[in-house]
């Protein structure tokens, strides 16, 4: 089966990248502070797709040093159709349950829709979250690592800063 190539072919370097991150705080959490109560309450989710970045990086990797450009770009988006599954079941799972997932860590009303919402566009953003980990992991497998730089800090300016700018701007509330 080709898809257990890429559930398997850099595990090693997936876990790596899981401990990493996990020591490092990089897992999703759902936070709320309840001003009343002084508390935080925390609830953890992990999506992560470390896995399929580092096995879809030695893939490439592995076929374009046989000078297999077919396998290595067929590679490449049979990782993103695994992870895209993996990353919608997870997206539904957050919509689906947004409520409850949020009610985990707060009873507040306010806090609840609120994190609803938030959990809405994080549903909504796991597939495109899916294509940009796969493929840059396949840029670096191609040995490729400015493209997707330059493309990380164009839409970090663009979106993440230019976005609070205007949501700043026009609606401060």
């Amino acid at each position: 089966f080709e898809s257990a190539s890429i559930l398997t072919a850099g595990a090693t370097a997936g876990f790596t990248h899981i401990y990493a991150r996990d020591l490092l705080g990089g897992t999703i959490r759902l936070v709320s502070v309840d001003s009343a109560r002084g508390g935080a309450d925390n609830s953890r989710l992990t999506a992560s797709v470390a896995n399929s970045s580092a096995a879809v990086t030695a893939l490439v990797g592995r076929y374009m040093g046989m000078g297999r450009l077919d396998l290595a770009r067929h590679r490449a988006h049979l990782g993103l159709k695994v992870t895209a599954a993996y990353m919608l079941c997870c997206g539904a799972f957050f919509f689906l349950g947004r409520n409850l997932l949020v009610s985990l860590s707060s009873d507040d009303p306010n806090v609840i829709r609120d994190g609803g919402i938030l959990l809405t566009f994080a549903a909504i953003y796991q597939l495109f979250d899916a294509m940009y980990i796969v493929y840059c992991g396949a840029l670096r497998g191609a040995s490729d690592t400015l493209a997707p730089a330059i493309a990380t800090a164009v839409l970090v300016w663009s979106i993440m800063l230019g976005g609070g700018w205007l949501a700043a701007k026009y609606r401060p509330q």
